[in-house]
């Protein structure tokens, strides 16, 4: 299904999910993804406004970019929490992958990411070293792995099927599904 196919509420697993509506250019032109993105950062905004309650928890993600920056101001208004779950960080994603904007932008968004930290009741970071890149800006970090198995850890001692299938019995594979 396409993103436009999903209901806007439903309830899964007792979970209520609430999408919001935002412009649909899609991904064939940086300019057109611009407005997808800030029609969803004003609609996200409006969400929280309207359905946060004081005292709740917002779990914010890195995708789209800086969203906490967008959010944290009606979080803030309705005296909720914030909490930023980072899979990227940002800016410095986009200045290592060679986005030209001047530096002072740059510096702009990373002051205003850093507000963000501060204010985070939580910062979920992935390993140790997202957590030394924002240790500066706040002592509350706790990291949240994203593996199934942890690099860690020993695979399971039973063949999987899957995995035998497709000629991975002996190999340690990492599945990407971010956009799943």
């Amino acid at each position: 299904r396409g993103m436009t196919d999903w209901p806007p509420l439903e309830t899964r697993n007792g979970v209520q999910v609430r999408r919001v509506k935002t412009t649909g250019f899609g991904r064939h032109s940086l300019r057109l993804r611009v407005f997808d993105y800030l029609s969803f950062y004003l609609s996200a905004f409006i969400a929280v406004l309207w359905h946060v309650r004081r005292g709740e928890l917002v779990v914010v993600k890195t995708d789209p970019p800086l969203l906490a920056v967008a959010l944290a101001p009606a979080i803030a208004l309705k005296r909720a929490g914030l909490v930023n779950w980072l899979q990227d960080l940002y800016p410095e994603v986009a200045e290592r992958l060679g986005v030209r904007l001047p530096a002072s932008v740059f510096g702009a968004l990373r002051s205003l990411r850093n507000r963000t930290l501060r204010a985070a009741r939580l910062n979920g970071v992935l390993g140790e070293r997202m957590r030394e890149e924002i240790s500066a800006h706040s002592e509350h970090i706790c990291v949240l792995p994203n593996w199934a198995i942890h690099p860690t850890e020993q695979a399971p001692a039973t063949p999987n099927p899957l995995r035998l299938s497709l000629g991975f019995d002996e190999q340690f594979v990492v599945g990407y599904s971010g956009n799943l």
